[in-house]
């Protein structure tokens, strides 16, 4: 086990409590009479996500030549405003995972535990191109795509 282990279990606790003391899920406003829980855990996940930039860091600098095995994508959604009733798209998170299937199964799993929205999709750039990835596996290509 590695500090970096450790920090990423305590920053998914971390999160999780700030899932709990939240009121939506995106975990953007605390729950009435959890404002302080709120905030300590809001910070405490900011903190220890720096450590972990920190070990990152460290360790990409030390694998400057080697290849990335990871790509990054976006799990987004439609969300509403409730300020301005209108609606656009929210990205919820960024993940990396080694292909496109990977990065399903980690949506898949984020809806399932309330982490992101059932209509969520994932984005996808190579090149000029957006691949845009539904979970019931339908794929899009374009950037100007209206189809989600």
């Amino acid at each position: 086990m590695t500090r970096e282990n450790i920090l990423q279990k305590n920053i998914e606790m971390a999160k999780h409590n700030l899932y709990c003391y939240s009121e939506d899920y995106l975990s953007s406003r605390p729950k009435a009479g959890c404002e302080k829980e709120y905030a300590e855990t809001k910070e405490e996940l900011n903190i220890l996500e720096s450590w972990l930039k920190e070990i990152q860091n460290k360790n990409d600098s030390s694998k400057q030549n080697t290849p990335e095995d990871y790509t990054e994508y976006k799990i987004v959604a439609w969300v509403l405003n409730e300020v301005t009733d209108t609606e656009g798209e929210k990205e919820i998170e960024i993940i990396k995972a080694v292909s496109d299937i990977h990065a399903k199964k980690i949506m898949e799993e984020r809806i399932r535990y309330g982490k992101a929205p059932k209509g969520a999709w994932l984005e996808k750039r190579h090149g000029n191109t957006i691949h845009f990835y539904r979970i019931d596996g339908e794929k899009y290509e374009g950037a100007n795509n209206e189809n989600q």
